[in-house]
């Protein structure tokens, strides 16, 4: 009896102990689990029941001045599988069948993908896909049995005008950041601000709690200066002139000379917005407006003449002594197409004559010319909202330096720079700024509209008068008097023409032209400044500016004219057959020289100073400016016969006197 009573009371400590030593290993466990190992299991919880959401911040709009949208984002989907899901509890070829059918891609394509990495927890099949061609796929992603996909939201960027202000605008890559242009350059201000959330799902990935980590802020709205139907009209004008002359390049601006605000601002050949160049040196990305520098020619005779008039007793009926229209300068022989004689300084611009302008040169002096260079603008970047180039200016004093920017050389300009330079003369003689953007309006909703910066006065408003009469005289009866002259309206305007120099081979191509033009009108009162360029022309005569630019010119200030609602003058009496003048006409006619004019009460005479006696019968341009800051390249400008430009590098005298023999009328 006693023996069986401490056999069970044995049996009983043995299960005791057994026990007390089994709950030591479960306390000892939970302890581990629950204190030591707590935060990894939390995390590989929180990995299998939570995902996290990326919350985008919708990219800012853009629109033009009159509300037209040109840039905006609109919702689409990423669609996102796992293939360790797929792999553990599901038909991969089902997967494969249901992904393909709804996104409409190949299925063995999508079963690829799959087995790339068969244990990956999410792969991206497709992205930024329409909401209508992704909605039945994201629908069925909350299904029982299709939990190994799931639709994240993303954006993409469209553009309802099409590629309309492309070179402006500029693309933006599937990362939604901005590549090129506006988009780049204030991607601060339009990207907004991403958020996330944290989605806890249940075991079927049906999400049940969303909580907000950090929430998106909105990118701003910007509503820029461009007016579409102005932008629409400068393009298409572009667009014609270079495939009727088979040019590669060209540009043009429409800028309001009040305010410096771009109505319109274009470049040859344009791009797909949603479908850029895939390269990102590309040439038709580039902006001409503002980052393709090159030498004016007589279209910068304008800077000459205002400093003239600015700093000297020279006026417009001032005569001026252009000899037998050859001048020497520093060893090198000038000739001018239009033959010498005595002509009155508004003739000798009119009429784009270098011997004359390089003698009203040497009145300004270098020291005054380089001043007003400088104070035009030029040399330095314009400040607007784009990225830019400043353009150069050779240094030095020297007289065949100052000679050469006398006519539009040793200098390289960009478009817009020109453009801000015949503004002043437009509005009375203050240098604006250029901008873009109109007005902000950023997540509060409240619209910030930009200020004109005042104008900075560089010329009296007497000398800007004049200056307009003088362009005037350009349109009445100078290089621009068929092709540019507008009908109902008073305008201004000068040429220009420079040969193409190539910056790989090094050297200038016989026959190839950069052709130029940059105008106002109504000439009372400037409400637009339009300057076109074409790089790259063809033929002698017909790739010139009167021929090729000024065409432009015309049109565009006709079509921005009447979309701003300016009326025709009704004084001025309509000449129908303008348009009948083909610029082919106007440039193949010999160059006819002006009667002599009548001498004005105050004659002021220069004559040629004494030259050395070693002379090289070449044009003004063979001298060798390294122009190119840097260098990069630089497009050169010769406006008339015995003009030359350089570019990058040095070149020699032979090879220039042979690439410059011709040149505008």
């Amino acid at each position: 009896m006693h023996r069986v009573e401490a056999n069970s009371e044995r049996r009983i400590r043995w299960i005791a102990r057994i026990a007390a030593g089994w709950m030591l290993v479960l306390g000892a466990r939970l302890v581990d689990l629950q204190i030591r190992q707590h935060e990894t299991i939390k995390k590989q919880a929180q990995h299998q029941q939570e995902r996290q959401v990326g919350l985008h911040g919708v990219r800012g709009s853009i629109s033009d001045e009159n509300g037209q949208p040109l840039a905006i984002s609109v919702p689409t989907d990423s669609v996102w599988v796992s293939p360790a899901r797929i792999k553990r509890d599901s038909n991969l070829d089902t997967a494969a069948l249901v992904l393909a059918t709804g996104l409409k891609m190949d299925q063995a394509q999508i079963r690829s993908l799959i087995l790339k990495d068969p244990d990956k927890r999410s792969l991206r099949i497709a992205r930024q896909v329409s909401r209508r061609e992704s909605s039945d796929l994201c629908g069925l992603s909350r299904t029982s049995g299709f939990d190994y996909m799931w639709c994240e939201e993303e954006e993409l960027r469209e553009h309802p005008a099409g590629n309309l202000a492309a070179h402006v605008l500029g693309p933006v890559g599937r990362d939604h950041s901005g590549q090129y242009g506006i988009e780049r350059s204030l991607e601060t201000e339009l990207a907004g601000q991403h958020g996330k959330s944290r989605v806890v799902v249940d075991s079927a990935s049906n999400a049940y709690q969303e909580q907000i980590e950090q929430e998106a802020k909105f990118g701003t709205h910007l509503r820029l200066t461009l007016n579409a139907d102005i932008q629409y009209a400068v393009e298409q004008a572009l667009a014609r002139q270079a495939v009727k002359h088979n040019v590669a390049r060209g540009t043009a601006t429409v800028l309001d000379p009040r305010t410096g605000a771009i109505l319109a601002m274009a470049s040859y050949p344009n791009f797909e917005l949603s479908k850029p160049p895939a390269k990102a040196n590309d040439p038709a990305l580039v902006n001409l407006a503002v980052k393709y520098p090159f030498e004016p020619g007589s279209v910068f005779k304008t800077i000459t003449m205002a400093a003239a008039i600015e700093t000297t007793d020279l006026r417009p009926q001032t005569m001026i002594d252009c000899g037998a229209g050859v001048i020497t300068i520093g060893g090198f022989r000038i000739r001018d197409v239009h033959g010498g004689g005595v002509r009155s300084m508004e003739a000798v611009y009119a009429n784009s004559m270098n011997t004359g302008s390089i003698r009203i040169g040497q009145r300004v002096g270098s020291a005054n010319l380089r001043h007003y260079i400088q104070a035009f603008g030029f040399g330095q970047k314009t400040g607007i909202e784009l990225p830019e180039e400043p353009g150069y200016v050779q240094p030095g004093m020297q007289e065949i330096t100052r000679a050469s920017q006398s006519i539009g050389y040793a200098v390289n300009v960009t478009s817009l720079q020109l453009a801000r330079a015949t503004a002043v003369i437009a509005n009375g003689g203050l240098l604006v700024k250029p901008y873009l953007v109109a007005s902000r309006r950023g997540p509060d909703g409240v619209e910030h509209v930009t200020k004109a910066e005042p104008g900075k006065r560089i010329i009296s408003p007497e000398t800007a008068i004049t200056m307009r009469r003088m362009m005037e005289a350009v349109m009445l009866r100078g290089t621009g008097r068929r092709t540019a002259k507008l009908e109902g309206y008073t305008s201004g305007g000068k040429t220009g023409t420079a040969r193409y120099y190539d910056t790989q081979a090094r050297k200038y191509i016989n026959g190839k032209f950069n052709a130029s033009f940059a105008g106002m009108a109504p000439l009372n009162d400037p409400r637009i400044v339009v300057v076109v360029n074409y790089f790259g022309t063809h033929g002698e005569q017909v790739g010139f500016g009167g021929a090729v630019a000024a065409p432009v010119f015309r049109e565009i200030a006709h079509a921005s004219l009447r979309i701003l609602g300016i009326p025709p003058d009704p004084n001025l009496m309509r000449e129908g057959a303008s348009d009948a003048a083909t610029s082919d006409e106007e440039v193949t006619a010999p160059p006819q020289a002006l009667p002599a004019p009548v001498p004005a009460p105050r004659t002021t005479s220069l004559r040629p100073a004494a030259t050395a006696t070693t002379t090289n019968d070449f044009s003004l341009a063979s001298v060798p400016y390294p122009l190119a800051h840097g260098g990069r390249q630089n497009v050169s400008h010769p406006d008339d016969r015995g003009q030359r430009s350089f570019s990058t590098g040095r070149v020699t005298q032979a090879e220039t006197a042979r690439a410059s023999r011709k040149t505008e009328p």
